[in-house]
């Protein structure tokens, strides 16, 4: 919807936490340690939190160190577009993935571990400074968890579920982690009523950053 909004070339990109490379690494892993043949329906990291927990906390670094070079690419990328006139609309991208970064490591690290690591420091300020370089418009669609479940239903998704720590944290915090890392960039739609309402403040949010 936001690409249609926007009158110059555009471009939508995903990065969700451990995609791409990252998930081409988890999948490999995955295969590898199972012969069973519902490993591919399940999202690979979560069988290796389920299978090889201690395995997962061995390769927690090097996975949380692949995603921020492909946002530091990322971003790059979309610098080099928008000085050649387009725009680049990313989802999910660093505020989600700092966001499952800090509970992963909550959950397969030791307390600290992850601010002592220097590199790992050092690709994250990488990430943010370049992110903020991009004087990127940060939009937070909120629906409260009715809502959701009825659109995901509706779509075909998985069920949003309150009680499943990647929806809770979410629903919780990914607003503050926004907030924090894009300071006044970050712009909340209230997504509980009609589309074409949605619609009518994405318009005032474009309009008032053209």
């Amino acid at each position: 919807m936001i690409k249609e909004l926007i009158k110059e070339p555009s471009i939508a990109i995903t990065q969700s936490p451990y995609a791409l490379l990252t998930y081409a690494i988890t999948k490999a892993l995955a295969t590898l340690i199972t012969k069973d043949k519902k490993v591919k329906e399940i999202y690979p990291l979560t069988y290796l939190e389920m299978a090889k927990p201690q395995l997962l906390a061995k390769i927690l670094k090097l996975l949380i160190a692949m995603d921020l070079l492909q946002s530091i690419v990322i971003a790059t990328a979309s610098k080099i577009m928008n000085l050649m006139g387009i725009n680049v609309l990313i989802e999910d991208y660093l505020p989600t993935i700092i966001l499952d970064h800090i509970e992963y490591a909550r959950l397969y690290m030791e307390d600290h571990e992850l601010d002592r690591d220097r590199a790992i420091k050092a690709l994250y300020k990488l990430s943010l400074t370049l992110m903020n370089m991009l004087t990127p418009i940060a939009i937070y669609v909120h629906a409260n968890t009715k809502t959701r479940l009825s659109r995901s239903i509706n779509r075909g998704y998985r069920i949003v579920n309150p009680d499943i720590l990647h929806d809770n944290l979410r629903s919780k915090a990914l607003l503050t982690v926004m907030r924090l890392s894009m300071g006044n960039n970050v712009h909340v739609i209230n997504n509980n009523g009609p589309l074409s309402e949605t619609r009518r403040q994405l318009i005032d949010i474009v309009a008032k950053n053209d």
